[in-house]
């Protein structure tokens, strides 16, 4: 890994955060900023090609809200976990990105009611208790690991035939421990590709 310069204050251009910054005056807020920041560059495995980074000097006091995004994992367990429950569900600030859309789009097709609002970043989930009314079904995860693997699960809950399949690296990871599980409960699966991968 490249070491990466400590940035410079533009107020103390001659003083980094990692050798002056005790004798920098600063509020609570700022100090909080700088340690981040040097946690931040310590554990960095990336690499930058500029010289150094320019923070700008903070005067004041910092009062301000910051929205945090959703969780692309969270928000599809979350799904997951609304599409097994009874009745409606919403999902306040999720994160809408591929991922959380192709596990939304897999709910739908599988007759599991879901509703988008990208604008005020809800999910509103219609679970049937682990019912799935559709009994067959093609579905395209993409490349998103999770809804392979939870999407491949919540069809052991019922009866039907359904087709799983991904872009060319999903059906290169391997699904072959979560199948054999699945195969123990009783599933019937047959591979179209390289045994424990998809398609499937």
């Amino acid at each position: 890994d490249k070491s990466i310069p400590a940035p410079q204050f533009s107020a103390q251009p001659d003083r980094s955060i990692g050798s002056h910054c005790s004798s920098v005056h600063t509020s609570h807020a700022q100090s909080t900023f700088m340690r981040c920041t040097r946690r931040l560059l310590r554990n960095a495995s990336w690499e930058i090609s500029l010289d150094s980074i320019a923070i700008p000097h903070i005067r004041g006091r910092i009062d301000s809200v910051v929205r945090v995004p959703g969780s692309k994992s969270l928000t599809n367990r979350a799904l997951l976990v609304a599409a097994l429950a009874h009745g409606e569900s919403i999902l306040e600030n999720a994160l809408f990105c591929e991922d959380s859309t192709i596990f939304s789009t897999c709910l739908g097709q599988l007759g599991i009611p879901v509703k988008t609002e990208p604008a005020s970043s809800n999910y509103h989930v219609t679970g049937l208790g682990g019912a799935i009314p559709s009994k067959q079904a093609d579905l395209f995860v993409g490349n998103a690991g999770t809804a392979a693997r939870f999407i491949t699960a919540l069809l052991s809950l019922t009866e039907g035939e359904y087709r799983l399949d991904g872009v060319h690296a999903m059906r290169r990871r391997p699904m072959g421990e979560l199948l054999k599980i699945l195969r123990f409960r009783g599933c019937d699966v047959l591979f179209t590709g390289d045994e424990g991968c998809m398609p499937f």
